[in-house]
């Protein structure tokens, strides 16, 4: 696979909490049909009137004109047919392999949310509302190391379907008509523009062909009085940019482009690795996994779903996680799941605590018992592992 850079500002976001992906409509490309050739191929079921009508419309290219295509195709079809056809295409499309990786690696990533623009049923998500917005901009408290970014079939992060969700035809945004209903909204705008101003965001499979979210990123930049040489306020990974569009983008558009070279449009494989490289420096499972590759954890005590997770971890990167026994000079970390009497005070080895709660033992107390560490949970162990390991 393609060897890639990922910016270590984009990572210390998204491990912060800071960074929002937003996912476009290339994203999905494995498994669906472009947009404008799905408009032509329903076209076909009109009269030849309406079918030469949306195949000028299409070959425009335009947001405007794509959606007019789609607005023409439901009043000639009617809302019945029109809304069938789209989801007999769109609702449930086949997962393949190529599909299903970059699924995996984007549930595994921390981000604060995922926002995306498509209403096909590839990437489930929550409706655009108050409490998707709450849940985006006032999060309860983000951990990169939560349980839903650790297993293979983690749920990840929130997802909010931007333009609603096949299943839900009334609130879905196809057309014409749906777009300037969603662009009336002071919600929807005032939302998008507080996202744009509070996080970082990484754009993924995105075009930058909508006018209006063009227009609202050139406001937040308007706002933030965006200079060249400032610090990104989002990334992208973007296919066969050339030098002078990376360039400007940076300078003027305040968006670090992650450039993906396709080989005449032949290799999209670029794409997989920028995704797999972040996943990689920012999972939780993954960052655990280089913290103890070539080292010895020993545990003991009780059991405790940490040790699974380090048993886990430790498979990927070859380290050895050593159940009960004695603490021993050799071990890199002992993790003891008990209380302060568990403890072996002059081991010569670094040793973490976890108790129940800070109630039953607070970390002064632990560090006067030889505690180089306490937690009281998984994120404060993993967190005290990465203090004493990094």
């Amino acid at each position: 696979m393609t060897d890639v850079e990922i910016p270590d500002r984009l990572v210390d976001d998204i491990v912060a909490g800071d960074c929002v992906a937003f996912v476009g409509a290339g994203f999905t490309a494995p498994v669906l049909p472009e947009w404008r050739l799905l408009l032509v191929e329903l076209a076909e079921e009109a009269d030849e009137h309406t079918a030469e009508g949306v195949r000028r419309f299409v070959e425009s290219g335009t947001n405007r004109d794509l959606g007019a295509a789609a607005q023409t195709l439901r009043d000639r079809l009617g809302d019945e047919r029109f809304f069938s056809a789209m989801q007999e295409r769109l609702a449930d499309p086949p997962l393949n392999d190529v599909m299903r990786r970059p699924l995996r690696l984007l549930h595994g990533i921390p981000f604060r949310a995922i926002l995306t623009t498509n209403f096909d049923g590839v990437l489930p998500g929550e409706l655009p509302n108050r409490d998707a917005f709450l849940a985006v901009l006032r999060p309860r408290g983000h951990r990169w190391w939560d349980q839903r970014f650790w297993d293979a079939g983690a749920e990840g992060a929130t997802v909010v379907k931007l333009h609603g969700s096949i299943r839900t035809p009334d609130e879905v945004v196809f057309t014409h008509r749906d777009y300037r209903r969603l662009y009336a909204s002071p919600a929807y705008a005032t939302f998008l523009r507080s996202v744009m101003t509070s996080a970082t965001v990484l754009y993924l499979g995105f075009s930058f062909t909508d006018a209006y979210l063009n227009e609202l990123r050139s406001e937040v930049l308007a706002m933030l009085d965006h200079r060249g040489g400032d610090i990104p306020t989002a990334y992208a990974v973007v296919n066969d940019p050339t030098p002078v569009e990376v360039e400007y983008s940076l300078a003027h558009e305040g968006i670090h482009v992650l450039a993906v070279d396709t080989a005449d449009r032949s290799d999209f494989s670029g794409f997989d690795a920028y995704l797999s490289a972040i996943h990689d420096r920012t999972n939780p499972r993954r960052i655990l996994a280089r913290l103890i590759a070539g080292r010895r954890v020993r545990w003991i005590g009780e059991d405790h779903p940490g040790l699974s997770y380090l048993q886990e971890a430790a498979k990927e990167e070859g380290g050895e996680v050593v159940r009960g026994g004695e603490p021993r000079s050799d071990d890199d970390l002992v993790v003891v799941c008990g209380g302060v009497a568990d403890l072996s005070p002059g081991a010569g080895v670094a040793q973490i605590l976890l108790t129940p709660s800070r109630e039953s033992v607070d970390g002064l107390e632990a560090a006067r018992h030889g505690a180089a560490g306490h937690a009281t949970g998984w994120g404060g162990l993993l967190q005290e592992i990465h203090r004493l390991l990094s």
